[in-house]
């Protein structure tokens, strides 16, 4: 069965680039995608494999995976819009290592007959560069970057080892464990996935899981600064206030509280108007949303009327672009959409939108942090939620970060940020 295996270096696939065709750009396919040598990689401008070791920052380059690179990448700009790019091998081949139970981490260059391999890695050469060109860059040369510099910045963690300790016990002791300390006391840093969700709210691929850890638990952090505090800035009603900006309005300080005076003349709590206001973005129907406000039937489709024209619903469902299965968000970042998806198309755009927002209003904070050299350090992002560790100093001058981040690029200024100790947050 492995008779015709063969061993592939770099240069006996030299010949996969025959059927190339011209593009602008320097793309480097990784060795890890074909399964050269370790020091091997495609280079499509010079039409040949070349040393691993090349750096060239006008290069882009093709890992097999989204690896939100600072730099340009293949795998994260064709993600951004959805395309997807075909490093498939022939199935023949992905069936027969699959029946023997050898279908992970195979290095297909030496799994293959040599000419398999070369038109294989021919293969892959064409599609990346069809993809590069059907892709466009303006999302990802803008807020895509920007937001993944501002991750690249958030430090690690100092851990409270008696809290720690006395959390591993408990029934979050596996969330608990990502916290793990290592020899100074200062967990791992936190690394995000952007496309871990279909609209772009960010998932955790390694380092400690903040997203689920519990608040009650959120003690096992704690300042490296004397007499230090660990904060979280949040957005106040963040998806709700970025679809009345969406709509053409202005932030405001409380929605929820102006959706009970204006739409339910005050006659329900803030906390109903907050479950109707969430639930109409959302595409809950208006059955449901009676059930879910206690509202009655018979009022149901006025609320909605007037829930609609407080956010512009209407008027913002014209804006958006959907293509097939797919829908553009403010910032230009594609979103695929599930099947029957009608109903979700005004919620899909806002919320992609909000998780961009929410990126570029933290980056600007800590761009603030640091040009103004406050002693505070960025540690992790929970959606529209920025963790800090402050110093004493830093603290008196949280009011200039807030208003950093008030103001958001692409949506403008005026989104109430508010302050809160991580325990409360």
């Amino acid at each position: 069965m492995f008779a015709h295996a063969c061993k592939c270096d770099s240069h006996s696939l030299q010949c996969a680039v025959h059927t190339w065709y011209h593009i602008l750009v320097r793309i480097i396919i990784s060795r890890n995608v074909i399964g050269t040598s370790a020091d091997a990689t495609f280079d499509t401008e010079q039409h040949k494999f070349v040393a691993s070791s090349v750096s060239d920052t006008d290069a882009w380059y093709l890992d097999g995976k989204t690896c939100l690179r600072i730099d340009r990448s293949i795998d994260d700009l064709t993600a951004c819009n959805c395309i997807d790019i075909d490093m498939s091998p022939p199935q023949r081949y992905v069936t027969m290592f699959s029946e023997l139970g050898l279908d992970i981490g195979i290095s297909w260059a030496h799994a293959m007959p040599k000419r398999e391999v070369t038109a294989f890695a021919r293969q892959i050469a064409t599609n990346t560069a069809d993809a590069y060109n059907r892709s466009s860059r303006t999302y990802y040369d803008g807020p895509f970057v920007t937001a993944n510099k501002l991750l690249s910045r958030l430090d690690r963690a100092r851990i409270n080892e008696s809290a720690f300790t006395a959390a591993l016990s408990g029934t979050q002791s596996h969330v608990a464990a990502s916290f793990m300390p290592g020899i100074d006391g200062f967990a791992r840093q936190v690394i995000y996935d952007r496309f871990g969700t279909r609209t772009g709210r960010m998932t955790i691929a390694a380092g400690p899981q903040i997203l689920t850890l519990a608040k009650d638990l959120r003690n096992i952090m704690t300042s490296r600064f004397k007499d230090g505090s660990i904060v979280v800035l949040d957005y106040v009603s963040f998806e709700a206030q970025v679809a009345l900006v969406l709509s053409g309005r202005k932030p405001m300080p409380d929605v929820y509280s102006a959706v009970a005076a204006e739409v339910f003349g005050d006659s329900v709590s803030r906390d109903v108007a907050k479950t109707a206001t969430l639930s109409r973005i959302f595409g809950i129907g208006a059955a449901a949303l009676a059930k879910g406000t206690g509202v009655s039937s018979r009022d149901i489709d006025g609320i909605v009327r007037s829930l609609d024209a407080f956010f512009g619903l209407d008027k913002l469902s014209e804006q958006i672009e959907v293509t097939g299965d797919k829908l553009v968000n403010h910032y230009g970042r594609v979103i695929r959409l599930p099947s029957q998806a009608q109903h979700i198309i005004t919620n899909s755009y806002v919320q992609s939108t909000a998780a961009d927002a929410a990126l570029l209003g933290f980056s600007a904070a800590v761009d603030c942090i640091e040009n103004e050299c406050i002693e505070v350090i960025p540690l992790f992002v929970i959606h529209d939620a920025l963790v800090l560790d402050c110093s004493q100093h830093g603290l008196q001058k949280m009011g200039d970060v807030m208003r950093a981040a008030s103001v958001i690029q692409g949506l403008g200024d005026g989104f109430p940020v508010r302050m809160k100790a991580l325990n409360e947050a």
